[in-house]
């Protein structure tokens, strides 16, 4: 299985993010540090998904409905 996605939470702000593998790969080589949307570096990796609709589906935060993506969180 190829992993394409990573998704994340931050443990100061409970927020959850997903970043693709290529950017974290991108970050390394500029030598910077992964941090949640706010800035916070307290990040713990969830999960791994090769599918990006499968991991919006299911960390709950995009639903679908009526044939479009809502986000619920």
């Amino acid at each position: 299985m190829n992993e394409e996605y990573i998704s994340y939470e931050c443990k100061s702000c409970g927020m959850i993010f997903i970043i693709p593998v290529d950017g974290l790969r991108l970050a390394k080589v500029l030598g910077r540090f992964i941090s949640c949307p706010l800035g916070h570096r307290q990040i713990e990796e969830l999960n791994r998904y090769d599918d990006l609709l499968k991991c919006m589906e299911e960390q709950h935060v995009y639903k679908r409905e009526g044939g479009r993506m809502k986000q619920v969180k």
